[in-house]
């Protein structure tokens, strides 16, 4: 039998929120970026680094070529960089840190079954069309919880994938067993997605 539980947010919202945020730091201005990167250091000192620090060092690679992408993109070599070439490809990555920081954030706030709820409550409009959000929900559990400990493992590769690909054999019996929470939408809930809808269009 599901029981309520009293929290702040859905685990939805706080998942609806970070897309919105993404949405607008696609377009956000220095400005923008500098007081939501201050905000997210505020949250990262309350709810802690190490999400936060994985990410970065899991998409060093990504952001290091985000970087040298753009540097190129507005000058060559051979003509010399000005300081204003080395910003447009700072700003990239900049955009992507504090993308990586709001999730890193978000992650630290929820468990993974309040994750899963959260991914469920996200993805229920879809039921209408026909889509199993049940098993989609627990799929993506599956894999977050076998990712987690094959990163901590010694195999190689070739275990690690068949590791991964053994989370769609227990699926369904997964979705079966499990007993979610059922969270609440409130008014709290509705005035933070139409305040973070209304920024992420840019009303």
């Amino acid at each position: 039998m599901k029981h309520h539980v009293a929290m702040p947010l859905h685990p939805a919202t706080a998942l609806i929120l970070w897309l919105f945020f993404a949405i607008w730091l696609n377009r956000a201005m220095p400005a923008g970026l500098l007081m939501s990167s201050v905000l997210l250091l505020m949250m990262l000192w309350m709810t802690g680094w190490g999400d936060f620090l994985r990410y970065l060092r899991r998409t060093r690679v990504l952001l290091l070529l985000i970087w040298s992408t753009g540097l190129f993109a507005h000058g060559m070599p051979e003509q010399g960089w000005s300081g204003l070439d080395w910003l447009p490809s700072s700003i990239a990555c900049w955009r992507w840190i504090a993308l990586l920081a709001a999730l890193a954030v978000v992650m630290s706030s929820l468990s993974r079954i309040q994750l899963l709820v959260g991914v469920r409550g996200v993805l229920y409009p879809l039921r209408w069309l026909g889509m199993p959000v049940e098993r989609v929900a627990v799929r993506l559990w599956l894999t977050l919880e076998y990712a987690d400990q094959l990163l901590l493992s010694t195999q190689d590769w070739r275990q690690r994938l068949h590791g991964m690909m053994q989370a769609d054999d227990d699926v369904q019996e997964t979705a079966g067993q499990l007993v979610l929470p059922a969270y609440r939408f409130s008014a709290s809930d509705i005035i933070c997605m139409l305040v973070g809808g209304w920024f992420a269009a840019g009303i």
